[in-house]
């Protein structure tokens, strides 16, 4: 009995880090493909408090990261056409935001527990 509800728990999780991961991509290419839109520091703020479990920290951090990753495609010395900065979902400042204010924030109550990341 016990080994099933376990199972029947993780599949849950799973399932539903599944549905996370589709929503945050749906809000990239939403945020993304609109210039007159895009999330701001209260929105990432509110993602970030909302979605606090490590799992879900986890999969908020690579939402940032394929953002950021998206930002610096063109490289330094890359031969590619710069990207285009208004197609990403947030901009230049939300991403020092991201960074300062969030990842590395003083405060408790906001403060990233590193020791309780890493899925993969």
């Amino acid at each position: 009995g016990g080994e099933a509800a376990g199972g029947e728990e993780a599949g849950g999780e799973a399932a539903a880090e599944a549905e996370l991961e589709a929503r945050l991509d749906l809000w990239s290419a939403v945020f993304g493909a609109s210039k007159a839109v895009s999330l701001g520091q209260d929105q990432l703020r509110g993602l970030w408090a909302l979605l606090s479990r490590p799992n879900e920290r986890e999969l908020v951090l690579r939402f940032f990261h394929s953002v950021l990753k998206t930002a610096t495609a063109a490289g330094i010395g890359s031969k590619s056409a710069p990207v285009d900065l208004d197609a990403l979902c947030f901009g230049e400042a939300e991403m020092a935001f991201v960074f300062r204010d969030l990842m590395c924030s003083p405060s408790p109550s906001v403060r990233l527990n590193w020791s309780g990341l890493g899925l993969d």
